[in-house]
């Protein structure tokens, strides 16, 4: 969602109910890649159904994907998906504190 409250909330929900961050991570990158992979299909002309039955993934999938495509651009989706590498990268190698990381990007996120 694009909605900087649900985002909050949600992003607040996984922290209580401690999941892992690097869990939250590849979750955040998994619809980031696949929000990537419906652009490109979307360049080929398919719909939200082609792209479905080609990926084999649930059309509700493929279409919360565009509508964040919608939202922002693919050039920010690439960009969050970098920020969120080395995110990752940091992280597993001690330079930041993973709550402090998932913390300031959740904030970029949302600004």
């Amino acid at each position: 969602s694009h909605d900087k409250q649900a985002v909050i909330a949600a992003f607040k929900d996984k922290m209580e109910q401690g999941e892992p961050i690097p869990l939250m991570i590849g979750q955040i990158a998994s619809v980031l890649n696949l929000t990537l992979l419906v652009s490109a299909y979307r360049k080929q002309g398919l719909s939200n159904g082609d792209i479905s039955s080609e990926l084999k993934i649930h059309v509700f999938r493929v279409k919360k994907a565009s509508e964040l495509l919608a939202a922002s651009s693919e050039e920010t989706i690439k960009r969050l998906l970098l920020n969120l590498a080395d995110l990752d990268k940091n992280i597993k190698t001690g330079k930041i504190d993973e709550k402090i990381g998932i913390n300031n990007f959740i904030l970029n996120l949302i600004k």
